[in-house]
């Protein structure tokens, strides 16, 4: 496993997700504190899978989310949050490559 990226401003949050990982095995745990940070972490990394945050400080979870897009279009986001409301689903919608079948 090429690891999995955890994103949250919350340190809290992040020691959670992790030892709840770790639990599970998993070994290879890269942390992110905000958006920005997720996407320099994406470009080192190359992580299997990331957990992200919605509401974060320098940029937001939607946003690193569509540049994580960008830089790798099968890129594997689970959107991980307390936010008590959801983007509007076009937004999701349009954050992931359409199939041209």
């Amino acid at each position: 496993m090429k690891g999995i990226l955890i994103v949250d401003d919350s340190l809290f949050m992040r020691r959670h997700l992790r030892n709840i990982l770790i639990e599970s095995n998993y070994r290879e745990i890269i942390e992110a504190e905000n958006g920005m940070d997720a996407i320099h972490k994406y470009k080192i990394y190359s992580p299997e899978i990331v957990l992200m945050d919605i509401t974060m400080p320098v940029l937001n979870g939607m946003d690193a989310l569509k540049e994580i897009i960008n830089i790798d279009p099968q890129a594997k986001v689970i959107i991980c949050s307390l936010r008590d409301t959801v983007p509007d689903p076009m937004v999701w919608h349009s954050t992931r490559p359409h199939s041209s079948t």
